[in-house]
């Protein structure tokens, strides 16, 4: 099975970008899930049909999100057995210390502040699945 990465964005844009990135310049074969908004996030995440082999191996999470932003979707996240060992990455635009301080508090595992920039962003894109899908020894549950 492929490894697979959740990605909650609500930005058009910011979707398309990341579907280029891992087209262009991923070294890892996973399936990338886009998800809009916090509510469909863990309406997909809790689904009683995922296995512990059929949850993602990385979430990377905006924190701007419809219906449940995603400090909330973290918060839950972290609550449950089966999503709590998941690395959770926050991709955002913002840059407040209350956003950084908060993300840390529930449990994100990195903090990442979207680049506005094209090549930055595939560079940041391609980092994160190299680092979070080939190097690093993810939690054993």
């Amino acid at each position: 099975m492929h490894a697979q990465v959740l990605l909650v964005e609500d930005n058009l844009d910011d979707q398309l970008l990341a579907k280029r990135a891992k087209k262009m310049h991923s070294k890892q074969d996973y399936k990338l899930h886009i998800i809009d908004d916090g509510a469909q996030a863990l309406e997909w995440l809790f689904n009683p049909e995922h296995t512990s082999e059929s949850l993602p191996q990385l979430i990377v999470l905006d924190l701007n999100l419809p219906k449940i932003n995603g400090l909330k979707v973290l918060q839950r996240l972290r609550e449950h057995a089966a999503t709590q060992y998941i690395p959770v990455v926050i991709l955002t635009t913002s840059d407040e210390t209350c956003d950084i301080r908060d993300s840390y508090a529930y449990g994100a595992n990195s903090f990442i502040k979207k680049p506005i920039d094209f090549d930055e962003f595939i560079h940041v894109w391609s980092t994160l699945d190299q680092y979070w899908l080939h190097a690093n020894v993810a939690h054993v549950a």
